[in-house]
C-alpha cells in the first residue's frame, strides 16, 4: 500500500516501475506458494522432503529480501526521485 498512494503524482516512468514492482512481488509469492503445494504433495520419503524443503527454503528466502528490497524502495528511495 505504500507504493499505491503516490502512484497518481509520480512521473509515467515511476508510476509504471512501481506498479510493476508491486505486480512481480505478488506474482512471485502466489507462484511460490502453489509451487510449495504442490511439491508436499509429492513427497514420499525422507530423501524428498530435505530436498523439497530446503528448495522451498531457498526460495522463500529469495523472496523475503526481494520483498524487503521492493519495501525499501517505496519507503526510502522512491519519495527522493519522485
Amino acid at each position: 500500500m505504500v507504493g499505491i498512494r503516490g502512484y497518481r503524482h509520480d512521473s509515467p516512468a515511476a508510476s509504471h516501475f512501481s506498479i510493476t514492482l508491486m505486480i512481480v512481488t505478488v506474482l512471485l509469492w502466489i507462484v511460490f506458494f502453489i509451487a510449495d503445494d504442490m511439491a508436499r504433495k509429492r513427497i514420499d520419503g525422507e530423501g524428498n522432503t530435505a530436498v523439497v524443503v530446503d528448495l522451498l527454503t531457498l526460495t522463500g528466502t529469495f523472496l523475503a529480501v526481494f520483498t524487503l528490497l521492493g519495501v525499501g524502495f517505496f519507503v526510502v528511495i522512491a519519495p527522493r526521485v519522485l
